[in-house]
């Protein structure tokens, strides 16, 4: 679901974003930054950062640093935020319902 700011900049609902392009997003609406002036800023074309900040791609290494870089944010607690997503997205798709009930796991008491 789409959301505008005041100045008819287009926001995304955060719930429907990657924890990482939710992070991107609130600071681009922190600074009142459109997503032109981000790209102007960082060096990312409008056109994939716009696939960023919408959940249809994800972020290269190299453009988590220019957007870190253009937004104050830090490169490396970004990258962590995307592999942590990366790896939640893996195992939710890898181990399914059925799949659970199969695995037992091993816990002290």
């Amino acid at each position: 679901m789409e959301i505008y700011s005041k100045k008819g900049q287009k926001y995304y609902e955060p719930e429907s974003l990657s924890p990482l392009a939710n992070l991107v997003s609130k600071r681009m609406r922190e600074k009142n930054l459109s997503g032109v002036e981000l790209s102007e800023r960082s060096g990312v074309p409008t056109s994939i950062l716009s696939y960023y900040l919408r959940g249809k791609r994800r972020f290269s290494v190299s453009h988590i640093v220019r957007i870190a870089l253009a937004l104050g944010l830090d490169a490396f607690e970004m990258a962590r935020i995307q592999s942590d997503d990366i790896i939640s997205e893996y195992i939710k798709s890898t181990f399914n319902k059925e799949d659970n009930d199969e695995v037992s796991v091993n816990r002290k008491t």
